[in-house]
């Protein structure tokens, strides 16, 4: 338990200013490695590196948000497994991969946190994950790709507005595909 501690309040003191972003990784790294069951943590490490990724997103400081990603993926992920929080970390790196146009970041995220060629949309179920992957095939004009998204998107509750009003999508408001999926 004291290594759950640790970690919360290594986290909570960087949301708040008093440590920074290289100490939280410190202490993730030391709890992985301390830690007699690592996967015990999954939750935590998810969560914590979500949030942290969210508010460097929302200050608009992608190297730290990609510090952070790189942190949870290569270092943490490996020890100590996937957990749904997982797709909360896959569905906001995917929208730093897209507004820092990093590639890199996209495909560590199809290839190790959505199964890499295992990859299937219909086994998806946070419908905000899923919006992303729909804005990311629309931002790369793979139609192929977004249409299953969109669908899947749509049978998890996300609603055809949100893929109308959203400028991602702009170029497909008038492609009969795109249309009649929305329409399903």
């Amino acid at each position: 338990m004291a290594l759950e501690s640790e970690l919360e309040d290594a986290f909570d003191e960087t949301m708040n200013g008093t440590a920074s972003v290289s100490d939280f990784i410190a202490c993730s790294l030391k709890c992985v490695k301390e830690h007699n069951k690592p996967e015990s943590l999954a939750y935590g490490f998810a969560l914590y590196s979500t949030k942290l990724i969210i508010n460097y997103l929302q200050i608009g400081d992608f190297g730290i948000a990609k510090k952070l990603f790189h942190n949870y993926v290569d270092l943490l992920l490996p020890r100590a497994g996937m957990h749904e929080k997982t797709s909360d970390v896959a569905s906001n790196a995917l929208v730093l991969g897209i507004h820092a146009k990093d590639q890199e970041v996209c495909n560590k995220i199809f290839g190790k946190l959505l199964g890499g060629d295992d990859y299937d949309v219909t086994q998806i179920n946070n419908e905000i994950l899923l919006f992303n992957i729909s804005c990311y095939f629309a931002i790369h004009e793979d139609k192929a790709a977004l249409l299953p998204a969109v669908k899947q998107a749509l049978k998890r509750g996300k609603r055809a507005s949100e893929f109308m009003h959203d400028d991602d999508f702009s170029q497909y408001h008038e492609d009969e595909d795109f249309l009649e999926v929305l329409k399903e």
